[in-house]
């Protein structure tokens, strides 16, 4: 079984996750302008992955990270835009799609999802995909290896 963690980045508000608002950068709590339909894209390419591989978990990572949305953790917003999009026209990704909702940086959304998919697998993945900014694949890759 493989594991795809899309590391997310910011909050989308509640009721701020449907077509239509999820690209909107007044729909966010954090990131810059314009980083909207880059971070529902994120969500997106997570679904789509995890729809190509049916033997795959999909965690959506990221922890309670604005003092703004107090209790409303960047993963599970992450998690709504992915249900009020129909996920992508992928519904059986529903079921093997969850939140890590405590990481703070990009390490743990590494460790985080990594710890969870094995506490409630009895295993280790055999392929991770890691989906976010790309700039980041050199620390990535050395958190990997942090990691062994």
């Amino acid at each position: 079984m493989d594991l795809i963690i899309v590391a997310c980045h910011a909050i989308f508000r509640p009721g701020h996750t449907a077509p239509g608002l999820a690209e909107l950068d007044s729909s966010l709590e954090g990131g810059f302008p314009g980083e909207a339909p880059l971070y529902r894209d994120h969500a997106r390419a997570g679904v789509l992955r995890a729809a190509g591989n049916p033997e795959s978990r999909l965690y959506f990572s990221g922890g309670q990270t604005k003092s703004k949305l107090p209790g409303r953790s960047e993963g599970q917003s992450y998690w709504e835009v992915a249900r009020d999009h129909a996920w992508w026209g992928h519904p059986e990704t529903a079921s093997r799609a969850f939140v890590e909702g405590f990481a703070r940086d990009s390490f743990e959304n590494l460790r985080f999802p990594l710890a969870q998919f094995h506490h409630e697998t009895g295993h280790l993945p055999a392929h991770i995909t890691f989906i976010g900014w790309s700039f980041k694949a050199k620390r990535l890759h050395l958190h990997r290896q942090a990691l062994n």
